[in-house]
C-alpha cells in the first residue's frame, strides 16, 4: 500500500523483495455482537460480512492497512462504509485490544498477534481469516514489501542485493523452522503475549512468507483492488516501473 500510496501522490519508490505474500489482516467479532447481528462460525465469509450492517469496526487508523481491508470487504457483499458500517481509527495494538474488550467496536481488524489474542480470552470470534486465506481475493496480497528509492537501487545495486539476500534468508528461516522455535525467537517483541499465542500467530504468519522473496503478479493485482475500491487509485498502475525481482538471489 505504501508504494501505491507514493505512485499515487507523485513519488516513486520501488519494490524489491516479497516479505509477506497474503494479506494477514484478520476481522475478529465480538461474541455478544455476532449474537447480535446473526453470525455464526457455520456460515460463509460472505454472509457473515453481509450481516455486519450496523457494526462498528475498529481500525489502527484512518487510511491504515487495517482500515482499508474491512472497507474493502463491506464494499464486496454490497455494504457502504460510513452508512451501513462505521470503521474508526481507534490507535494501534493494545489500543485496538482495549476497544474491543470494553465493547466500544464490535469487530478488530488487526494484524497478529491480537486477533488471535481476542479469540483466546474467550470474547471473539473470527469473522474474517485472512491469515488462512479465506477471502479469495486476498489470498495473494502484497502485505509487506522491500523498498527502496529507484536511484539508490542503480547507484548501489550490490547494496541492495545484499540487503535482499539477507531478508531472504530471514523469510527461509521463518517460513522452513519449528513455529515453536520461531515464535521463542520473537517473544521478546511482544513480551505481554502468552507463548501459545505467539505459536498460533507463526503459524499463520508461515502461510504468508515467501521463501523466495518473488514478487508475483497476483500479489499485486490483490493490492489494487483492494486500493481501488478505497478511491485510492484511480489510474492504471505501471507495475513494471514500480517493482522488480532483479535484485534477488540467483
Amino acid at each position: 500500500a505504501g508504494l501505491i500510496r507514493a505512485f499515487s501522490g507523485g513519488g516513486e519508490l520501488l519494490g524489491v523483495q516479497n516479505i509477506l505474500g497474503r494479506c494477514v489482516v484478520d476481522l475478529v467479532i465480538r461474541k455478544d455482537s455476532a449474537k447480535r447481528l446473526g453470525i455464526t462460525s457455520e456460515m460463509t465469509v460472505e454472509e457473515r460480512l453481509r450481516r455486519l450492517k450496523g457494526a462498528k469496526v475498529g481500525a489502527s487508523r484512518i487510511g491504515a492497512l487495517t482500515y482499508q481491508i474491512p472497507f474493502f470487504l463491506a464494499k464486496e457483499v454490497g455494504l457502504e462504509p460510513g452508512r451501513d458500517v462505521t470503521i474508526l481509527g481507534v490507535g494501534g495494538g493494545a489500543s485496538q485490544f482495549a476497544s474491543f474488550n470494553t465493547g466500544h467496536i464490535d469487530v478488530i481488524s488487526s494484524s497478529p498477534p491480537y486477533p488471535a489474542a481476542a479469540i483466546k480470552q474467550g470474547d471473539g470470534l473470527m469473522l474474517v481469516a485472512n491469515t488462512k486465506g479465506e477471502y479469495p481475493k486476498l489470498r495473494s496480497f502484497l502485505q509487506r514489501l522491500l523498498l527502496v528509492r529507484p536511484e539508490f537501487a542503480r547507484q548501489n545495486p550490490d547494496l541492495v542485493r545484499k540487503v535482499v539476500r539477507a531478508l531472504v534468508r530471514g523469510n527461509r528461516l521463518v517460513a522452513e523452522n519449528d513455529s515453536q522455535e520461531v515464535a521463542k525467537v520473537v517473544a521478546k517483541f511482544f513480551q505481554q503475549t502468552p507463548l501459545d499465542v505467539l505459536v498460533s500467530t507463526v503459524e499463520a504468519i508461515k502461510l504468508a512468507v515467501i521463501p523466495d522473496g518473488q514478487i508475483t503478479v497476483d500479489g499485486l493485482r490483490g493490492v489494487e483492488a483492494v486500493l481501488r475500491a478505497n478511491g485510492i487509485v484511480k489510474q492504471a498502475v505501471p507495475w513494471d516501473r514500480l517493482v522488480t525481482n532483479e535484485f534477488l538471489p540467483r
